[in-house]
């Protein structure tokens, strides 16, 4: 996957207007502050809940209700960013919903299973739960990748790369997410779908 240095300044002749650094940088900004904030605030509320003995399945009626809030406000900020290519905010905000839903559950079942089977073969936990962690982590970013696929492969001609983007940007500690979705979005955005191939809901 080349990338052109150009994409990101968006003042290259014809070029302009077009997603590039000033793009990069606020999406760079929601998915890493939003998600940051959110979890932030979704365990203060399961302590606070925890700590005041109720604890009779309220803890988990908080992650309930927070988990799938906390990435529905991923994907909101998300699409502010996102607005001028994806006109329909439902479903942007639906697919990372369900995606990061769906995502952590894999996540866990399959980091689980493979960190199990490693501990088992290498014979130390700390490694095993490291690559557990990994494969979790990459389950995870896959889900979301796929679920946001099915938008964005709608509007641009190479979606599947963001799959790959997603995978690999979870993985990645702290900023890596945002980073590297970032610049994959601005590389594909510049590849739009032409409107003949469209449906014929996006070809107008």
């Amino acid at each position: 996957m080349y990338v052109n240095p150009n994409d990101f300044t968006g003042t290259n002749n014809t070029e302009r207007g077009k997603p590039g650094w000033v793009f990069w940088g606020w999406w760079f900004l929601a998915s890493t502050l939003v998600p940051a904030v959110g979890l932030a605030m979704l365990l203060f509320a399961w302590l606070v809940i925890a700590s005041g003995n109720l604890t009779h399945g309220k803890g988990i009626e908080i992650l309930l209700v927070g988990i799938p809030l906390l990435f529905a406000s991923i994907g909101i900020a998300q699409w502010l960013v996102l607005r001028r290519q994806v006109s329909e905010p439902g479903w942007w905000v639906l697919s990372s919903t369900v995606g990061g839903v769906v995502g952590l559950v894999v996540g866990l079942i399959v980091g689980g299973a493979v960190g199990g089977v490693a501990v088992e073969a290498v014979g130390e936990l700390a490694d095993g739960n490291v690559v557990g962690g990994l494969v979790g982590f990459a389950a995870f970013g896959a889900s979301v990748g796929i679920a946001q696929w099915f938008v964005l492969r709608r509007k641009v001609s190479r979606a599947g790369w963001w799959v790959l983007a997603s995978t690999v940007g979870v993985v990645v500690p702290v900023v890596g997410y945002g980073a590297i979705t970032g610049a994959a979005l601005v590389w594909l955005l510049r590849q739009p779908v032409p409107e003949e191939a469209r449906p014929p809901q996006d070809a107008a």
